[in-house]
Parts: C-alpha cells; sequence; structure tokens
C-alpha cells in the first residue's frame, strides 16, 4: 500500500480547522486494518503533550464541507512561518 500522489500533507505544517481551530500535522500514516491514509495531528495549543493526538482519515482532511450556509475546505494551510490564520469564522 502506497500515499496517494495527488494530496500532499506535510509533516510540520500547520493548517486552521474551518471552525477557526489551528493544527499541526505530525505525521501521515497508514490505518493498518484498512490501508486508508491517515493524518495525526495536534491542536497547537495541546502541544506540550497533556492532550492526545487527532488522528482524522486524509480524505477527510480535504474535503470541502458545507458550514454556515456556504462551502469551506476543512483544514486550509497556513503560510510556512505564519502566526495569522488564514480566514476567521464568523
Amino acid at each position: 500500500m502506497s500515499f496517494s500522489t495527488n494530496t500532499f500533507v506535510p509533516i510540520n505544517s500547520r493548517w486552521q480547522h474551518y471552525k477557526g481551530g489551528i493544527y499541526k500535522v505530525h505525521a501521515v500514516g497508514l490505518l493498518e486494518s484498512t490501508g486508508e491514509e491517515m493524518v495525526i495531528y495536534h491542536d497547537e495549543k495541546s502541544l506540550n503533550g497533556y492532550l492526545a493526538p487527532w488522528i482524522r482519515p486524509l480524505r477527510e482532511w480535504t474535503n470541502l464541507i458545507e458550514y454556515n450556509g456556504a462551502i469551506h475546505h476543512r483544514f486550509k494551510r497556513l503560510p510556512d512561518n505564519s502566526e495569522e490564520p488564514v480566514f476567521t469564522v464568523k
């Protein structure tokens, strides 16, 4: 089983969730039982290790969702070394 070539989620990249949270990717791996690609990430507020990482299927990471009557990317990558969110939720 190999990773898809059409989606790239770099290790240590920062992403903003459509609801506003900022997350850092720690790894992309394969779910043992199915081979499905998974993204392993932390809320930046919990990087001190007190909270468990989140694990989400890559297909969900990259999909579009409807929220408050508009279409959004579930996660949007933040520019490298950026402290500012790409978008804000109203």
